[in-house]
């Protein structure tokens, strides 16, 4: 579209990869793409509403995922962006009021979350024949966790944790070890910068809860 710009991986002149995509109206989509469609773990920036989409991409279309407000600096950095890559072609319209997202009410929302993209990317792994090949080939080439993967490192934490509610927690002394436990590599560079993540969302009182946990596993992306 007319002032619309793209920044990231091509295959045969079509979005492949990872990549960011400026829309002229100000808003934004980083994430994955597949045949210039929207495709795997993605974020989508509705600027001018203060909104933002996190979670899975099915054929260009959002199937689960979050909603939530964009912070004062996610905003100033994607301006920023916008500026030194793509200028506005027109300014964003400002809404009157930035309506706030009503509260969640679940206890364990990510819990929802996981269960619902562990099944996005179990259809795109097991996809079958050669229409099945691009999506099997986007999970691979996405940098996140497989369903196998996710369900593996769920079910150590909860081993681990005794548990799985809102009240579950690990210290972080085995944070390592929900690793270990799920069958991956602790020396690899994947369980590293995974490893990193969690520690980051340890709470000051040293301690990851359940929900925090299955937070980074649904998001994380190895690139």
């Amino acid at each position: 579209k007319c002032g619309d710009v793209y920044e990231g991986e091509f295959r045969r002149d079509r979005k492949r990869g990872m990549g960011t995509q400026y829309y002229a109206n100000g808003d934004c989509f980083i994430g994955y793409w597949m045949n210039d469609r929207r495709e795997g773990l993605g974020t989508q920036y509705w600027v001018s509403k203060g909104k933002k989409y996190d979670g899975e991409w099915q054929d260009d279309q959002p199937c689960t995922g979050t909603v939530s407000a964009i912070s004062s600096n996610e905003e100033a950095e994607l301006m920023e962006q916008r500026r030194t890559i793509a200028p506005v072609s027109k300014s964003p319209p400002t809404p009157f009021t930035k309506a706030p997202l009503p509260k969640l009410k679940l206890r364990t929302p990510n819990q929802v979350v996981f269960s619902e993209a562990a099944l996005v990317r179990k259809s795109r792994t097991y996809a079958e024949g050669k229409v099945g090949r691009p999506y099997r080939t986007a999970q691979l080439r996405s940098g996140t966790l497989d369903e196998s993967t996710m369900q593996r490192l769920k079910h150590s934490f909860v081993a681990l944790a005794g548990g799985d509610g809102p009240k579950s927690y690990i210290r972080p002394a085995k944070i390592g070890d929900v690793c270990v436990l799920a069958g991956m590599d602790p020396a690899g560079m994947e369980v590293l910068l995974l490893l990193r993540q969690l520690h980051e969302h340890t709470k000051r009182n040293a301690m990851l809860f359940y929900d925090d946990f299955l937070d980074v596993v649904i998001n994380f992306r190895a690139q």
